[in-house]
This record gives C-alpha cells, sequence and structure tokens, in this order.
C-alpha cells in the first residue's frame, strides 16, 4: 500500500516495507506480514521502487542496524559495522547523518560498482541505504 506524506507542503508517495526481507506491507502490522523477521519501516516509493531490494538501515551515527536479505547476500555480515566500512565510501557516512535527521530529499552516489541511494526512513529514524548493481 502507498501513502501520501506531506513534506515541506506537497505529498510524496511513501511505501512501507519489511527491514529483513525488503517485501512492501500494505497493513499496519509492526511485524512483517510475510516472513515474520522484519519490522515495517516506511520511505519514499521513489527511493524503493521494488520489493526484495538491497539495502540497509543506518542509525545517524553511521551504524548499521539492519540489512535486508538480499543486501545480505551482497555483502556478508553488516549489521553492527560502520557504513564506512561496509561501503569503503567517505561520501556515503554524511549523507547518512543527514537522511537519519529527516533531509527528506535522497542522495545517490556511485560506490564499489554500485549505485548506493541515501534517504530518510523510519519509526524510528534511520537512514535507507539502497544498493544496486552497477
Amino acid at each position: 500500500m502507498i501513502h501520501l506524506a506531506a513534506v515541506a507542503g506537497s505529498h510524496e508517495e511513501e511505501v512501507g516495507f519489511c527491514s529483513h526481507c525488503g517485501q512492501f506491507q500494505a497493513d499496519d502490522r509492526r511485524v512483517c506480514s510475510k516472513c515474520g523477521l522484519g519490522v515495517q519501516l516506511r520511505t519514499s516509493a521513489g527511493v524503493l521502487r521494488s520489493p526484495g531490494a538491497s539495502f540497509l538501515i543506518v542509525r545517524g551515527d553511521g551504524i548499521v542496524s539492519a540489512a535486508s536479505v538480499a543486501a545480505e547476500r551482497m555483502l556478508g555480515h553488516t549489521v553492527g559495522r560502520h557504513v564506512r566500512t561496509v561501503l569503503s565510501s567517505n561520501e556515503v557516512p554524511p549523507a547518512v547523518t543527514l537522511a537519519a535527521a529527516g533531509r527528506p530529499e535522497p542522495a545517490t552516489f556511485q560506490v564499489q560498482e554500485m549505485t548506493v541511494t541515501v534517504a530518510p526512513c523510519g519509526d524510528p529514524p534511520a537512514a535507507l541505504v539502497v544498493l544496486e548493481r552497477m
């Protein structure tokens, strides 16, 4: 299910998704109704365009708090590590800090043959780091 959220006087579509399997969620349950392992978070539908995507959930201090199944297959174990060590990037951590603080516009970078998009998500507030192989 896609919702509209008021953002700086405009309307932006949001999508609910599972922090573990990455499937879109149409209900208001806190725990994923598909895999039962992740929690439902929300972000811009323009950032997370397909279910099952590779992504990390990163706290404002740069520590990875969750990774989708697809991201774990791509990067291995990342939870508890700093995003700078996971992605070997000096550009991503400042974008994570801003996104976790609620900066609405996404930032996109090229890192290790991947397109990395950083955008806010939550509740609780965090940064969604979407990973797409080039």
